[in-house]
C-alpha cells in the first residue's frame, strides 16, 4: 500500500464522532458500522452528549486564530473542551507566559460558547 497524502489535515474528536454517527454506530450492533468503530464512539461519545457541528468547530478555529497556537494546541482544545482554567494550562505549553489572564478567560468563554458540552 502506498501512501498518497501523508498528514494532509488533523481530524478532531468532534469531527470522528460525527462521521461515526452517520455510519450508524449509535444504533449498536443494528447499525451499519463495524465492532472497531462501535468502540471508537462508545469511548468518544461521553465526551460530547452534544456533538458539535462542522461549522460551530470551524467557528472556534477561526475565533483562535488571532491568539496565535500552534495547530496541536487548538486540536487540544476542540478535542478536550477545558472548562477550568487548570484545564487550559494543561492544554497549552506555557499558558501563563503566553497568554494574558484576560486572554485565558476569553479562551474559556469561546470554548463554552462554542463547543459546549
Amino acid at each position: 500500500m502506498k501512501v498518497l497524502d501523508a498528514n494532509v489535515s488533523l481530524v478532531s474528536n468532534p469531527e470522528v464522532l460525527q462521521l461515526l454517527h452517520e455510519r450508524g454506530c449509535h444504533l449498536g450492533p443494528v447499525g451499519n458500522s463495524l465492532p472497531a468503530e462501535q468502540k471508537a464512539y462508545a469511548a468518544l461519545s461521553p465526551f460530547f452528549p452534544v456533538i458539535p457541528t462542522r461549522d460551530q468547530v470551524q467557528a472556534f478555529y477561526d475565533a483562535v486564530k488571532s491568539y496565535k497556537l500552534d495547530k496541536a494546541s487548538v486540536l487540544q482544545l476542540i478535542n478536550l473542551a477545558p472548562t477550568s482554567l487548570v484545564e487550559l494550562f494543561l492544554v497549552i505549553p506555557d499558558c501563563e507566559s503566553r497568554l494574558t489572564e484576560a486572554q485565558q478567560q476569553e479562551l474559556l468563554d469561546l470554548t463554552k460558547q462554542y463547543l459546549s458540552r
